[in-house]
């Protein structure tokens, strides 16, 4: 059985890889149609995946930051598709470099940072000042990288300097239950149902100590969702 759920989890990416590079080359052919594109990337894996989304709490559409906790690819693609409006993602430059989907970082969808460089939060607040002022939102995961799906990493503090110092009008997500859908070092797709859960938005101001306050309130709701599924 592991062998055979390892041959439907290599087919299963080799599909998922063959239509997304596709449509990543028709967003660099169409660059203005990228955010429509990553929400029918969004769709085509849902579907052939087969997971559920359900929602909880009340979705802020005049946010101009979200900051969400990394458990899988999937995180991306439920929020790109849900989004109404342009969206970006602080993602590492690295992504850029990725063959085929990398260009799909590029395009647009991505503010690509040099986690190596400490002067990059510079570039940062420039970018999403501007990206926010015209409109659009910006994402982020404060882990830097994937976590378990039960226990939050360490928040970094970029999304906290960049929302004071512009005070921009921040959301907490919630995802819970994205890894065990898609577990893309394992190569692992699953049928089942995400929970999103929505937290209270807020204005940040300069000097506010906000972050880590959200990562416990984000922590003890976890705890509390795995607890009753358990």
């Amino acid at each position: 059985m592991e062998f055979l759920r390892k041959i439907k989890g290599i087919f299963i990416a080799s599909l998922l890889f063959g239509i997304t590079a596709f449509i990543v080359l028709i967003m660099r052919i169409f660059p203005s149609k990228q955010r429509s594109l990553r929400r029918v990337i969004a769709k085509v894996v849902r579907t052939i995946v087969g997971y559920k989304v359900e929602f909880e709490g009340e979705f802020d559409g005049s946010s101009e930051l979200f900051v969400l906790n990394h458990q899988s690819l999937l995180d991306i693609l439920i929020f790109d598709e849900f989004h109404p409006g342009d969206i970006k993602w602080v993602a590492k430059q690295e992504l850029g470099k990725v063959p085929l989907l990398g260009a799909g970082f590029r395009s647009g969808a991505c503010i690509l940072i040099d986690r190596s460089n400490p002067r990059e939060i510079v570039h940062i607040i420039k970018q999403t000042s501007e990206f926010t002022k015209a409109g659009g939102a910006v994402a982020i995961f404060p882990e830097g990288t994937r976590g378990s799906g039960k226990k939050l990493l360490k928040f970094q503090s970029g999304a906290q300097i960049i929302a004071n110092k512009l005070g921009l009008k921040v959301q907490p997500v919630l995802i819970i239950g994205s890894k065990e859908i898609i577990d893309s070092k394992k190569l692992s797709f699953n049928k089942g149902v995400v929970k999103v859960v929505f937290l209270p938005s807020f204005v940040a101001s300069e000097g506010s100590e906000w972050l880590a306050k959200i990562r416990e309130n984000m922590q003890k709701i976890l705890d509390e969702k795995l607890a009753q599924n358990s």
